[in-house]
C-alpha cells in the first residue's frame, strides 16, 4: 500500500508492506497511478492496461535498504523515461535482500494508454529517502519524486 504525503514542491510517497519483496512491488503500482491519474488519485488496478503488457527485468544493488530502495525506484522511472514503458506491477524475487533486489516488472507502452491525466515525474531524489523494517516487522519506504 502507498500514499502521497504532504511535501512543499515535489511528491513525497510512503509505502508500507509486510515484507521487503512486497515493499518493492509498490513503486510500479504507485507510478502507474501517478502517471495515469495524478497525485490525488486513489491507487488503481494494474489490470487496466494488462492487455498491452510486456515485461522487463531489473536488478539493483545498494549498500543498504535505503540505497537499494532509491535505485529500485530509479530503475522503474528509467523504463518510463527511456523506454516509454510504464511499469504497472512487479514480481520481486523472494530471495531479494536489503542490498540486492531483482524482479520482473509488468509494463505497458505509453502509446497504448492514450492521453495521460497524471504528473510528469522528472527524477527520484535522495531527499528524505528511507527504507527500513519497523519493530512490528512491517517494512516502510519513503521517497520524494521531482515533478
Amino acid at each position: 500500500m502507498w500514499k502521497v504525503l504532504d511535501h512543499t514542491a515535489d511528491i513525497r510517497i510512503e509505502c508500507t508492506a509486510a515484507s521487503w519483496a512486497e515493499l518493492l512491488a509498490e513503486p510500479p503500482r504507485c507510478l502507474h497511478s501517478l502517471v495515469l491519474e495524478g497525485p490525488r488519485a486513489e491507487p488503481t488496478s494494474p489490470a487496466r492496461a494488462a492487455a498491452e503488457s510486456t515485461s522487463r527485468s531489473i536488478d539493483v544493488n545498494g549498500i543498504d535498504a535505503s540505497e537499494t530502495w532509491v535505485r529500485w525506484w530509479r530503475a522503474c522511472l528509467r523504463l518510463l523515461t527511456v523506454e516509454g514503458l510504464l511499469a504497472i506491477d512487479a514480481r520481486v524475487d523472494p530471495a531479494s535482500g536489503e542490498r540486492h533486489a531483482q524482479g520482473i516488472l509488468a509494463c505497458v507502452p505509453l502509446a497504448a494508454l492514450g492521453p495521460l491525466q497524471g504528473v510528469d515525474i522528472k527524477a527520484v531524489t535522495w531527499h528524505r529517502a528511507s527504507a527500513a523494517r519497523g519493530p512490528d516487522g512491517t517494512w516502510r519506504g519513503t521517497i520524494v519524486l521531482d515533478v
